[in-house]
């Protein structure tokens, strides 16, 4: 801090006291109000780099949301083929086969949001230097985000149990979410008792997708509207169900919105 130093003459009366008191009064004032320009100034960078980074990360979220989604519907679509050939197996109905026991659409890799500068600015306290409403606004997007992770985590799990079943029968290297494409049992060989376990498995993961989906569609559109100018909270919800006036999810038609 700036020390401000008053004259050095001899003090010989109340007035020459006065004035010495008020020179050094208005030198600390001075000091002071510098001092808080400079900052003021630093917290201003400080908030728009971050304001910066958050905007560069949203915009790497929704073309990280767009290959997330092409790879879901692709999964979904072959466990969606897989569960009718074991539904026909069990029935002993002709016309839906088994897909190909190395079928390159359960392997998938997904790369989720991300919201690190704020969640960075959380940790170190520069997120007070925001304005309140857009702490609001990111701390929204947080909320759907964590949401989402607790879907996704459960996704992980329905996958984990599914594989477990089918490394009874077949052993393959590598796991069907870490982008691998691994052996899937012939529905031929399995007893009517391990098709009704199957048949469970696959359908727990089917409808993981499904919610899995729907999470990561309402946190795309939410991440949308901000970068188009929400302001509110409110505005990033209204915004995001106008879109989807059917629900969120994988089953609604273009839930990558372009």
């Amino acid at each position: 801090m700036l020390e401000p130093h008053a004259p050095h003459e001899q003090i010989h009366s109340w007035k020459s006291f006065a004035i010495h008191i008020a020179a050094i009064a208005v030198g600390l004032l001075l000091a002071f109000a510098l001092e808080q320009s400079a900052e003021a100034i630093h917290h201003h960078h400080q908030r728009s780099d971050l304001e910066m980074q958050m905007h560069g990360v949203l915009q790497s979220d929704i073309r990280l949301d767009e290959r997330d989604f092409n790879q879901l519907r692709s999964m979904r679509a072959y466990f969606l083929d897989l569960r009718a050939a074991i539904i026909a197996k069990l029935h002993g109905t002709a016309g839906a086969l088994q897909p190909p026991v190395r079928d390159s659409r359960m392997a998938i890799f997904l790369a989720f949001p991300s919201l690190a500068p704020y969640e960075a600015s959380q940790r170190d306290g520069t997120v007070a230097y925001l304005p309140a409403d857009h702490i609001r606004l990111y701390n929204r997007l947080a909320v759907a985000r964590d949401v989402m992770v607790k879907d996704r985590d459960k996704w992980f799990s329905g996958i984990g149990t599914l594989e477990a079943f089918q490394q009874r029968f077949v052993v393959s290297e590598g796991t069907m979410e870490g982008g691998s494409v691994v052996a899937a049992p012939d529905i031929g060989s399995l007893s009517s008792a391990e098709l009704a376990e199957y048949l469970a498995d696959v359908s727990v993961v089917i409808q993981d997708i499904n919610i899995l989906c729907a999470r990561l569609d309402l946190l795309d559109l939410e991440i949308r509207a901000l970068l188009a100018g929400a302001r509110t909270e409110d505005e990033l919800i209204d915004a995001s169900v106008h879109l989807r006036p059917r629900g969120f999810g994988i089953q609604v038609e273009d839930s990558a919105v372009k």
